[in-house]
């Protein structure tokens, strides 16, 4: 069987990276509104 999309594969290499940023937001405690959020803002705006 042929996976259609294996996102687990595709992820890992990323893992560490992924979870470096979850911890930094987490411990910022700005889930909302915070200068993650703007960042992501700003770049995902620029890319559209």
């Amino acid at each position: 069987m042929i996976k259609f999309l294996d996102l687990y594969k595709i992820n890992e290499r990323f893992r560490p990276q992924i979870n470096e940023k979850i911890k930094e937001v987490l411990d910022s405690g700005w889930y909302l509104l915070g200068k993650e959020d703007e960042a992501f803002e700003k770049s995902f705006a620029e890319y559209c």
